[in-house]
């Protein structure tokens, strides 16, 4: 598994501007993909997805039953 997110998160750029990308709290660290709303009047949140492949290098992350 590659170490994109850890050393994006680790970038003195992502630092100083107080920003990482987001995890999940339990289970494998996929990137989380959140969605925004199109129209704010439709009641509802936006969805939240989890990455199949790094978005940063393209590495395909390994399934769950794979580990």
């Amino acid at each position: 598994m590659c170490n994109c997110i850890e050393d994006t998160n680790n970038d003195p750029l992502m630092i100083e501007s107080n920003t990482q990308i987001m995890l999940p709290l339990f289970g494998p660290q996929r990137a989380l993909i959140v969605t925004m709303k199109l129209d704010e009047k439709k009641r509802g949140k936006p969805k939240y997805f989890f990455a199949s492949y790094c978005p940063l290098c393209g590495e395909k992350y390994k399934d769950k039953d794979n580990e």
